[in-house]
């Protein structure tokens, strides 16, 4: 069976541009580096520090009141209009980029469990993976004013969400929906998910793990995922 795997999920042309093989189970080499069943919120604190040393990345966090999505900026974990992150507000997070990812979750008070999970796509390996790509829900998107971040909204349910880079016109299209006006927009955003693959003793699949590796756009003239961020 491995034979016929593709060998990496993404195929990485000057680090902009990525094709995702959907829909089919691939390979690469993958391993965790560091984890805890149990750290105190300082220690979680530290160790994302350490992890992000100066490097770029993405971040999603559930908090207490909301879902937001984030970036780094000189080494601090910030959501929009400079929002510093609250770890006491955090339930859930992902610090990610395309070759890894921090995950934590809150256990009990302020203490977290946390795993560091990281990829090599070009490295020969046995590790099944499964990539998907989410559609990010909105049907109104725009610029904010003097920042390198947009909005992606849907007035009718509520949702509101900051991305951490500007939207491209052609990353969005025209929606078809008749219920939706003419001048709103329907994302053309996505993002990327890895599910890592595991087999219990009766041969069964099972996902083991999985991952945030970025924001993506479909490009309809070429027909490939390309990053946006």
């Amino acid at each position: 069976m491995s034979k016929s795997l593709t060998p990496n999920p993404f195929v990485i042309e000057s680090n902009q541009v990525a094709i995702a093989k959907l829909n089919t189970i691939c390979t690469l080499k993958s391993q965790v580096t560091q984890s805890s069943p149990e750290i105190a919120k300082i220690d979680l604190q530290n160790t994302i520090k350490e992890f992000i040393n100066g490097q770029e990345y993405q971040l999603m966090v559930h908090q207490t009141h909301a879902v937001a999505v984030g970036k780094t900026e000189k080494g601090i974990l910030t959501l929009a209009q400079g929002k510093n992150l609250n770890f006491e507000e955090i339930l859930e997070i992902r610090i990610f980029n395309q070759e890894r990812e921090l995950y934590a979750l809150r256990t009990s008070g302020l203490s977290f469990g946390y795993r560091i999970r990281e990829d090599q796509f070009l490295a020969p390996s046995d590790l099944e993976v499964y990539v998907e790509m989410h559609k990010m829900v909105g049907t109104v998107a725009e610029n904010q004013v003097d920042s390198n971040w947009s909005r992606v909204r849907e007035p009718q349910q509520g949702i509101n969400v900051a991305l951490p880079f500007a939207v491209r016109s052609e990353e969005f299209y025209n929606s078809k929906d008749p219920d939706v006006g003419e001048k709103e927009h329907s994302p053309n955003l996505f993002i990327g998910v890895i599910n890592y693959l595991d087999y219990d003793q009766n041969g069964v699949m099972r996902g083991k793990d999985d991952r945030l590796c970025g924001f993506f756009s479909f490009n309809k003239q070429n027909k490939h995922l390309e990053v946006v961020w």
